[in-house]
C-alpha cells in the first residue's frame, strides 16, 4: 500500500529535489528496511545524481526482497543493461 511518505519521495525524486527526496528516503529505508518500493525509489534518486554505484546497490536490494518482482527486473536492465545479478545462485 503506498503511504503519503511514499507519494511524497516520489513527488520530490520527479520534481528533481534529489537531496530532499535522499534524505526522505533514507529516513524511510531506516524504518521499514524490507519495503523493496524504497530502494527502488533510493535507486533513482542515485542514478539521477549519476551515482550508478550506490544506484546498483540499491536495486540489487530491491531484487533480494522481491526478485519475482518484473517492475524491478525491467528497472534494472533499463538503468544497467542486460546485466542482472543473479541472486541467491538462480
Amino acid at each position: 500500500m503506498t503511504s503519503p511518505e511514499d507519494l511524497l519521495a516520489f513527488s520530490l525524486y520527479k520534481a528533481g529535489d534529489y537531496d530532499l527526496a535522499k534524505q526522505m528516503l533514507e529516513d524511510l529505508i531506516k524504518a521499514q528496511p524490507k519495503k523493496s518500493l524504497y530502494h527502488v525509489y533510493m535507486a533513482e534518486v542515485y542514478f539521477a545524481k549519476n551515482d550508478r554505484e550506490s544506484a546498483r546497490r540499491e536495486i540489487e536490494i530491491a531484487l533480494r526482497l522481491d526478485p519475482y518482482n518484473q517492475v524491478i527486473v525491467d528497472l534494472y536492465r533499463q538503468l544497467f543493461g542486460n546485466d542482472v545479478q543473479k541472486q541467491d545462485g538462480q
